[in-house]
C-alpha cells in the first residue's frame, strides 16, 4: 500500500502507479494538465514512465482561462 498527497489529499493506493494511469484514474485524460511530482514539473512525455512511490507530493493543474 502506497500513500501520495495529490493537490494536497491523502490518496492510499495497492501499488506504484505511473502519472499517466493516475490521469486516467481521476478522470483527467481529456484535459490538458500540469503535473509537478515532488516540487518538479514532469514533461508530459514522461507521465507513463514516470511512477508514484510512497510519500510522493503531486499537483495537478488544469489552464484557467480569463481576462
Amino acid at each position: 500500500m502506497i500513500e501520495i498527497l495529490i493537490n494536497g489529499e491523502k490518496n492510499k493506493f495497492e501499488n506504484s502507479i505511473s502519472i499517466s494511469e493516475l490521469i486516467v484514474m481521476k478522470n483527467l485524460e481529456n484535459l490538458s494538465v500540469a503535473v509537478a511530482l515532488n516540487s518538479e514539473i514532469v514533461n508530459i512525455k514522461d507521465f507513463k514512465v514516470t511512477f508514484i512511490k510512497n510519500g510522493d507530493k503531486l499537483d495537478i493543474v488544469k489552464p484557467v482561462g480569463g481576462g
